[in-house]
């Protein structure tokens, strides 16, 4: 086969994956569900999901090696002057994250904190948030820390406002 029929595979199926996205409601393990999930910033200091608590927050689950997790950068980064009520973490969902990620911070000059879980268990899907399908996904957080709602795939900055503005005052 042909090198360019196989780019042209290639990239149709990256679109029709993108196409795929969408915003998915809760689950029900979700409801009233208070996330606690401990994890490690690029930096190597300690922190946890339920530090968040008292402000909503946005997480961004990525893959260092993913360029749809890497075009998302800047609609985030505009949320995030936007929208500064909200508290943004990225977490890296990939096996060696924790060498991967401070170089990804820095090369594309991440505005927000990065973290990944050093358990692996998010990875395994056996956290309090449950399997992960896909990157890039946002996992929205409300004041309390409980999911309010899940969305894979891509947004733009319209779409981000449009899906914070429910946890926000």
């Amino acid at each position: 086969m042909p090198l360019r029929l196989v780019r042209a595979g290639a990239v149709l199926a990256l679109l029709g994956w993108l196409g795929c996205a969408g915003a998915n409601s809760p689950t029900a393990d979700d409801a009233h569900l208070v996330v606690q999930l401990p994890l490690e910033l690029a930096s190597g200091q300690p922190t946890d999901v339920a530090r968040l608590r008292g402000r909503p927050a946005l997480l961004f689950m990525l893959a260092t090696y993913d360029t749809a997790s890497q075009l998302a950068l800047v609609p985030l980064s505009e949320l995030q002057a936007k929208r500064p009520e909200l508290q943004l973490l990225g977490i890296a969902l990939q096996p060696d994250a924790e060498k991967f990620l401070p170089l990804y911070a820095d090369a594309l000059d991440v505005p927000f904190p990065l973290a990944f879980d050093p358990s692996g268990n998010l990875l395994r899907g056996t956290t309090s948030l449950g399997e992960i399908p896909a990157v890039p996904c946002y996992l929205l957080l409300d004041a309390e820390g409980i999911v309010q709602a899940r969305y894979v795939g891509v947004m733009e900055l319209d779409a981000l406002d449009d899906f914070v503005k429910p946890v926000l005052r």
